[in-house]
This record gives C-alpha cells, sequence and structure tokens, in this order.
C-alpha cells in the first residue's frame, strides 16, 4: 500500500485530487467546443444536406464501436496505459483541428472524421480508467471528479458560442485543439496507471461473485470478454445502455441544430442550451454516489427514462427555441446519474488489469453503436419530414387517415393506461402497504373528489393559454410520472394520499382533453365520436386483462411500470392528431336555422347554466337517481376487484377476466343505446338498470365461490352504460345550446364524482369494520331508494321523452360513454351530414 512520504499520498490526500478534477474540465471543454457546433458547420459552411449531416454525425459514433476497445486492449497488452492515452489525445486533437480545410470535399470529410474520431474518442475511457484505477487505491467517488467533466463541457459550449456568433463557425475548431492540447499539461501529473500493481483495488460497487483475475496476469481481450458475457445482468445492463443511448444520439446530433434552425440562426442558443445542460450535470455526478446506493441502478435506471420522456415530449411541442432552455437541466437525469450508475455497475464486473478494455466496451455501446443509430434515424426523419413530432394540419387534407384510426388507437392506449393501476389499486394498498379498509377507502375517494377539480381546471387553463397541445401533453406526461412514483410512497399514508391526488388530478385531465381533441378533429375530417370513444372500453379491457396476467406472475409493483410505459405510449399517437385551433369557427349543436357561430356569440356561464337547469324539477330528480345509483357504482368500482381477490386466494388474474368482462359488455350496450332508448323510453331504461342492480348486489351477497361471480359481470353494460347514455341524452336536451360541455360536466361530477367518493367512503366503512356481505347488503338499499326516484322522476318527466329531438339534433349527439372519464359531447360535421362509415 502507498505510504504517508511517498509522493503518490501527497499529491493526491494533500491537493484533494485537483489534477483529476482539471482533467475532466480541459478533456471535455476541448471535445464540447467543436461537437455542439459540427452540425451548424456541416450546413451553414460546408452546404452539406440533412441526410449526409446525419451520415457524418453518424461517423464518430461508429468509429466509437471500435477505437474505446481497440485502444484500451492495446493500453492493456503493452502494460502503458499513459502511452496510449497521450497518442490518443495528439493524434485526435490535430485530426479534428485540419476538418476545417476539408469543407470543399463531402468524401475527404468523411475519412478526415472517421480518422480523427478514432484517435480522440479512446481519450474518455482511457480517463475514467485512470481515474477509476486511482480512486480504487487512494479513495474518492467517481462522480464528485467526473463533475467537472460537466463544468468544463459547459463552460466550453458557452464560451465557443460566443467566440462563433462574434468570429465565426471556424473558431470552434481553434478552441477545441488549444483546450485539449492544454489537458496534456495536466494530465502528466496524474499518476499513471501500473499493471501488475499488487496493492489490489476496490470495487465501486460490489457484487457478489464478480469474477478477478490474477494481479500479475493480465487476460486477453477475448478472455476478459469470455468472463464478462457470463455475467447476465451485465449484458441486459448494456442492453438498456444501447437503447438509451439510442434516444441520447438523436439529442446530441440535432438539438442543437433544431434549436439553432428554430432561433432564426442565433449560435448564442446552442451555448446557453449546452451549458444549462451541463449545469444539471453538476448535482448529478456529485450525489451520484449516494443517490445510487440510496435507490440502487435500476431505479436510477428508471429515472433517467423518465426524464427522456419529459424533455422529448416537449421537443415534440415547442414553436419557441427559447422555451426549451427549462427542459435542458433535465439532461443531469438523463445522463448524469444513469452514465455514473452504469459505469460504477460495469467496473466492479470487470477482472484486473482489463478495466480498459471493459470500460472501451461500454463506451462503444454508449457512444459508438447506439449513437450512430440513433443519429442515423433521427437525420432520416429530420430530412423527410422536419424536427417537430406533432405534425400541424392547417387544412383538411393534413389531418388523419380516412378511416381514423388514430384516435381509435389513441383512446384504447388512453383507456388502457388509465386501467394498469385504476383496477389495481385498492390490491396494492392492501398487500403491499399494508393499509386497512377505511384508510383504503379513504385513498379510493381522492380519484373521485381530484376528478371533480382536475379537468375544469386544466380544461380552463388550456382555453385561457389558447393551446390545448401543450396542456394536454403536460397532464400526461406529470399524471403519468406521479401515479408511476407513488408506488415508493407505501410506506406513509399521509405521502401516498398526497401522491394519489396529484396524480389524478393530473392524470384526470387528459381524458376529457382528449375527447376535445378528438371532436375538434372530427367536426373538421367527418365521423362520429361514439364510433371513435368505443375503443376506450376496448383498451380498458385489454389493459386490464393484460396487466392482471403481468401481475400475477411479477407481482403488484409491476402495474405501476405497465402504467408508465401505456402513459407516455398515448404521446407517440397524439402527435399524429392535429392540434386544436383556437379562433376558428363551429357549428352550434342545435340552433334554429343550423348556422355557423363564431366567438362572437354569447355563451352562458356555467352560474347562469346552473340557474337554468335548477327550474327544471325533473331534471333535479334526475340528477338525484344518478346519485344513488353512482353510489352502487363507486362501491363497485372499488370494492369489487379486491372482494373477488380476496376471496380467490389472492390471484390477480381473476380481475383480469371480470374488467374485460364488464367492459366488454359496454360495447353493445352504447352501440344500441340510442335504439333502445327510442324504443323503449328513459324511465324505463333506468327500470331495467335496478333489474341488473338487483341480479348482480344479490349474487355478491350470496356468493361463495368468487369465479361464479364473473356472468354478472355482464350487467355492467345494463347497469352503467345504458344508464349513462339515458341519462346524458336527457340532460343533453336541457342544456342551453353552446354550453352542453359544462351541463354534461355538472352530469359527470355527480356520477364519477360526489357519488362515486360517497360511495366508496360508506363501501370501505362497512368492510372495514363488518365483512364483504355487510357491505352489498348496505350497497343493495341503494335499489329501493333509486325505485323511488325514478318514479318520481317519471311523474315530473315532461309528456315528450327528451322534449322530443328532431332528427339532426340526434345526429349530432354522441351518446357513447365509460366510466373511463370520457364527458360527453355533441358532434355535427361542417357539411351537416352524418357518418356511418367510420
Amino acid at each position: 500500500m502507498t505510504t504517508p512520504g511517498s509522493p503518490l499520498a501527497k499529491s493526491w490526500y494533500d491537493d484533494l485530487l485537483w489534477e483529476t478534477k482539471l482533467m475532466y474540465a480541459l478533456s471535455s471543454a476541448g471535445g464540447s467546443a467543436m461537437f455542439n457546433f459540427l452540425t451548424v458547420y456541416y450546413q451553414h459552411t460546408a452546404g452539406f444536406s440533412k441526410v449526409q449531416i446525419g451520415v457524418l454525425q453518424t461517423l464518430p459514433s461508429l468509429a466509437a464501436i471500435v477505437a474505446p476497445p481497440f485502444w484500451g486492449a492495446i493500453a492493456d497488452r503493452i502494460r502503458d496505459q499513459r502511452f496510449v492515452h497521450v497518442f490518443c489525445i495528439v493524434s485526435g486533437s490535430f485530426l479534428w483541428f485540419i476538418l476545417q480545410y476539408f469543407a470543399w470535399s463531402y468524401e475527404w470529410t468523411i475519412v478526415v472524421i472517421v480518422l480523427a474520431q478514432f484517435q480522440r474518442s479512446p481519450a474518455s475511457s482511457l480517463l475514467d480508467h485512470a481515474v477509476l484505477n486511482m480512486l480504487a487505491k487512494v479513495g474518492g467517488e467517481y462522480g464528485k471528479q467526473r463533475l467537472f467533466g460537466a463544468v468544463g463541457f459547459g463552460i466550453g459550449a458557452y464560451v465557443t458560442g460566443l467566440a462563433v456568433a462574434v468570429g465565426g463557425i471556424y473558431w470552434a475548431f481553434g478552441m477545441s485543439f488549444t483546450l485539449c492540447m492544454s489537458s496534456l499539461l495536466v494530465l502528466r501529473l496524474i499518476p499513471p496507471v501500473r499493471y501488475g500493481d499488487d496493492d489490489g483495488y476496490t470495487v465501486l460497487e460490489p457484487g457478489e461473485g464478480k469474477p478477478k483475475a490474477d494481479p500479475v496476469s493480465t487476460p486477453s481481450f477475448l478472455e476478459n470478454i469470455r468472463i464478462v458475457v457470463k455475467e447476465l445482468d451485465v449484458l441486459v445492463l448494456l442492453g438498456v445502455v444501447f437503447l438509451m443511448g439510442l434516444m441520447y444520439g438523436v439529442l446530441s446530433s440535432f438539438l442543437t441544430l433544431n434549436l439553432y434552425n428554430l432561433s432564426g440562426g442565433d449560435a448564442k442558443i446552442v451555448g446557453v442550451a449546452i451549458i444549462c445542460e451541463t449545469a444539471s450535470e453538476l448535482p448529478a455526478f456529485f450525489f451520484s454516489h449516494q443517490v445510487i446506493k440510496k435507490m440502487g441502478t435500476v431505479n436510477v435506471l428508471l429515472m433517467s427514462i423518465a426524464g427522456y420522456a419529459l424533455r422529448i415530449s416537449y421537443y415534440a411541442v415547442m414553436t419557441d427555441a427559447w422555451s426549451a432552455i427549462p427542459f435542458e437541466f433535465l439532461h443531469g437525469i438523463t445522463f448524469g446519474l444513469a452514465w455514473a450508475a452504469v459505469t460504477q455497475y460495469v467496473y466492479s464486473a470487470t477482472p484486473k488489469g482489463c478495466e480498459g478494455t471493459v470500460m472501451g466496451v461500454l463506451n462503444a455501446i454508449q457512444n459508438g453503436l447506439a449513437r450512430a443509430l440513433g443519429t442515423l434515424v433521427g437525420g432520416f426523419f429530420y430530412e423527410n419530414y422536419g424536427a417537430r413530432i406533432i405534425p400541424t394540419a392547417s387544412s383538411q387534407s393534413a389531418g388523419c387517415h380516412k378511416l381514423l384510426w388514430e384516435p381509435k388507437l389513441l383512446y384504447a392506449l388512453n383507456s388502457a393506461w388509465g386501467s394498469t393501476i385504476g383496477n389495481y389499486l385498492a390490491v396494492y394498498y392492501q398487500h403491499a402497504a399494508g393499509f386497512s379498509k377505511m384508510q383504503i377507502a379513504l385513498l379510493q375517494t381522492l380519484p373521485s373528489i381530484a376528478s371533480i377539480l382536475g379537468p375544469p381546471f386544466w380544461g380552463a387553463v388550456a382555453d385561457h393559454l389558447r393551446n390545448q397541445r401543450v396542456v394536454h401533453v403536460f397532464c400526461i406526461v406529470s399524471g403519468t410520472l406521479l401515479q408511476f412514483a407513488t408506488k415508493y410512497f407505501y410506506w406513509s399514508l399521509g405521502w401516498t394520499v398526497i401522491m394519489v391526488l396529484l396524480g389524478q388530478l393530473q392524470g384526470g385531465p387528459a381524458s376529457s382533453l382528449l375527447d376535445h381533441t378528438v371532436l375538434n378533429l372530427i367536426s373538421k375530417e367527418g365521423g362520429e365520436y361514439g364510433k371513435q370513444r368505443l375503443f376506450g372500453a376496448v383498451g380498458w379491457g385489454l389493459g386490464t386483462y393484460l396487466t392482471g396476467v403481468v401481475v400475477s406472475v411479477g407481482g403488484i409493483f409491476w402495474s405501476f411500470n405497465l402504467c408508465l410505459i401505456m402513459g407516455f405510449s398515448t404521446l407517440l399517437v397524439l402527435r399524429l392528431i392535429p392540434p386544436v385551433k383556437y379562433g376558428e369557427e363551429y357549428i352550434a349543436l342545435e340552433t334554429d336555422d343550423g348556422k355557423e357561430i363564431g366567438c362572437s356569440e354569447h355563451v352562458p356561464s356555467f352560474l347562469e347554466t346552473v340557474r337554468l337547469i335548477s327550474q327544471k324539477l325533473d331534471v333535479l330528480v334526475l340528477l338525484g337517481a344518478v346519485f344513488i345509483m353512482g353510489n352502487m357504482h363507486g362501491v363497485f368500482t372499488s370494492f369489487l376487484q379486491l372482494n373477488l381477490y380476496n376471496m380467490s386466494g389472492d390471484n390477480a388474474h381473476i380481475i383480469g377476466v371480470a374488467i374485460m368482462c364488464e367492459t366488454s359488455s359496454e360495447l353493445p350496450a352504447f352501440f344500441f343505446a340510442d335504439k333502445i332508448i327510442k324504443k323503449i323510453g328513459t324511465v324505463n331504461v333506468l327500470l331495467v338498470s335496478l333489474v341488473g342492480y338487483s341480479l348482480r348486489l344479490s349474487c355478491y351477497t350470496l356468493m361463495s365461490n368468487a369465479w361464479s361471480a364473473i356472468p354478472f359481470e355482464f350487467l355492467h353494460g345494463v347497469t352503467f352504460g345504458l344508464t349513462w347514455a339515458a341519462c346524458t341524452e336527457y340532460v343533453f336536451s336541457a342544456a342551453p345550446r353552446g354550453c352542453e360541455g359544462t351541463v354534461m360536466g355538472v352530469l359527470s361530477a355527480v356520477q364519477n364524482g360526489l357519488a362515486r367518493a360517497s360511495g366508496t367512503l360508506i363501501g370501505g366503512y362497512f368492510y372495514e369494520n363488518y365483512d364483504a356481505r355487510m357491505m352489498w347488503i348496505v350497497t343493495g338499499l341503494g335499489v329501493p331508494f333509486s325505485l323511488a326516484i325514478v318514479a318520481l322522476f317519471a311523474y315530473l318527466k315532461e309528456e315528450e321523452e327528451i322534449a322530443a329531438p328532431n332528427e339532426e339534433l340526434l345526429q349530432e349527439r354522441a351518446a357513447l360513454f365509460s366510466p373511463h372519464s370520457g364527458d360527453p359531447q355533441g358532434l355535427k360535421s361542417p357539411r351537416q351530414l352524418t357518418y356511418d362509415s367510420i
């Protein structure tokens, strides 16, 4: 071991490793001075096309696939890592500097780039090797050294941006060469790697059974690979690195060019963006050691993926380049934390004496293979489709496919997202968090409370900002992340309450915002809202069933992982639907002459609408019936799955089967709702629904086998689907024209908010203090109460069924709804036509 009097001990203990910190800063500054401005040079100086730029930006990554492992193996074989490191810095810096003299030839530019990156790219992995080797002997945290690379990268990019803005793009090459050569002055102060040193080393993240080679002999490259291949966890981790590297490749190659073009050719924004990115790396690297120890490698990678989702989602909708700057601070999560975690984990699996080779392999996958492929893919789409992900439809011909598969798929994914955790939260609360049934009832009530507040608030924000798409994306991303993060707060009821409430406040409005988007699309493209919304029920059923299968195999926490996947998947389809454009004229749902109404027409306020509705006693009584039946529905949705789960011996599969049966029953109920209501009338539909409630509650009260309840789940289409369609149609006829959304919101608040919340609390109380059978008996009391209110409604109801709506109004109405936060809307095409074929 080192002695206190040795030069090694004096340099590193007394000076606090400043040599390593400065070396990282200079090395990264040299790279950032040029690499962040290469795309600008290719486009505005050399005049290459975006496809050519994509190829050129891919070449460094292709070279990085081979070079780091190659030069790392050379260093290990000749047992002189310092010589190889200096040679790579000098030759690579010189070749990158002379690139500026080959702008006249695309072919020669390719040759110089390949050679330059083949020599320059190994410098990073060789520096990591030297630093990790030193830290293993003298102590210290890798992240606290590596963060100075972020400092250098950010300062180098910002200063170079200023220099380029004043002196031109060629200044980037000169500054890069100067900084890289300066790093040699600091490198000489760092003791070289000594092969065959018998001091031993400390694994940064020790794992059980990790191979360690003989400290004297050095395994060959193939021997080292053979040892590492046996570690399946390392191979899978490298696969994750590859996938994340694809996204990193697109961001690193085209983000700065996109911002540069979007800002009108302002080179300063490139420097500002990069300095924000690298500033975020400082806390990420500084606390990486503690974060990794606290959360583990897996959770760090999940955080990184969530950060990517946020960044990419915003880049998809931005119209102002400078508005993207705050999202650049997420770079610390997407790159810093992930890189530190992966580096330490892979280093722990490296045989002694071959660290250079294995670190080169890691670098080759992240900065080579993955980045190359990501750059090629990004270049192709940038060249052929442009930078924006979300299409801008300025006319009807620029909209969706004539079959409208986009809204259908989006409804399916949106409902599947809600089903992944919505039907399994009660199981999670009881078996993972250990909450009591009354606590579960409280938690199950929170989504209903949030559903009263969230959609109106974010809808008003969207209207005020006149940018519905940004609000929609924000609600999806924030809601998904908050719902996913709920699983980390099982240890605290208070924090779980906060997370559930915030998650629903953010995620709940996504459904009403989706309705707004689809109705806006259909009003221009044509089609029936109901035939799009129908696929929400399909997605809900399939999502629940598949989640049940996954949970039964992998555990309840997988429902949260699926929530994250499905939530962000909706963004991929949402980008295909044109955004809502404010200020356009629309077709009134019901006017005397069917004329178009612009924004100047007076629309009654919320309070005016409520005053008008309150004057109709039949509507108020009907809302009372909806409230009572909503209480029964609230007990069903909150505790039926938990009851079946417990009675079946904790078989999560039965939850998926039950929900699948329920939602499949919605399809015919909603599809034929209009014909049934016209045939038998609203009152008789409500009576049929009460018969369905009686049958279901009788079964749940008497059942001794959970699977015997499955056939009764098909009555859900009668108890909910027909009832909701009938009530919606009746209340819709009383709504002032142009305010249907407000009135439908009142109906939704009564059914899915107040009624469901109170039903959940009542059910939880009896489930906690008595048992499931008593809970169903008490719930059944709602049937006679509902029957009495329906009788009063039949007495007060006007003589004509639903004010005898004319055929044109029936064509406008979209009465297809499900319990999954869908809001009823009216619909008519601009040509006053119906679309039965879509």
